[in-house]
């Protein structure tokens, strides 16, 4: 009998296709935040939605106008706008709004926004939560300093227009019967200009 062989079968590993170093590209893990932050925002307005179904807050045909400021991450600076509500049923209300961003590290906007609100009371019928989905466009617009043949500096800059998507929640508190004050964080999906907005308003209820 000849002699006898053991071969062991050696270990095969398999290089992963990912490139090595791009999940954690600034690019990538920024983006990743961007989509975990609308990603919460948006499961807990639904989360709340069958709540409001029961706790109806707003009333059909109540309509509030008012003005708001607050916070916007994008350039860190402060906005300022005017709002205006439109209960179309008991269940939920229009919110449409436009506010200024004022400029700060060489940026400034302005935004459109059409949200709905689907708000309900927690105690009584004067304070609320309401989840907050919508739609926006902004105009962001970029400043930068040229210098000109006389050798003077210039202020040059280029606006450019995006559509995006809101996400949040407010809470607001009826003061009086035609007097309202709110709070609301909310982000706003936006290419290149993505935020985190906060802001506290005062209405008039009519």
């Amino acid at each position: 009998m000849g002699p006898r062989y053991d071969i062991k079968p050696k270990s095969i590993k398999f290089a992963p296709n990912e490139p090595k170093g791009l999940s954690t590209h600034p690019s990538i893990l920024l983006l990743n935040m961007k989509l975990n932050t609308l990603r919460i925002l948006i499961v807990s307005s639904l989360t709340l939605l069958p709540i409001a179904a029961t706790n109806i807050h707003a009333a059909k045909g109540e309509k509030t106008f008012g003005v708001k400021t607050g916070y916007v991450s994008r350039n860190k600076s402060a906005l300022a706008g005017i709002t205006f509500q439109c209960g179309i049923s008991d269940h939920f209300r229009l919110a449409p709004s436009a506010e200024c961003i004022f400029r700060h590290d060489d940026r400034d906007a302005l935004q459109i926004d059409l949200d709905a609100h689907f708000p309900f009371s927690f105690t009584g019928e004067r304070a609320a939560l309401y989840p907050i989905a919508g739609i926006n466009y902004s105009s962001w617009n970029r400043h930068s300093t040229e210098i000109d043949d006389d050798q003077e500096s210039k202020d040059v800059s280029t606006r450019s227009g995006y559509l995006g998507l809101n996400a949040g929640c407010g809470f607001e508190f009826k003061a009086s019967s035609t007097l309202k004050l709110s709070l609301e964080a909310r982000y706003s999906l936006v290419k290149s200009n993505s935020s985190v907005q906060i802001s506290v308003g005062i209405g008039y209820m009519f």
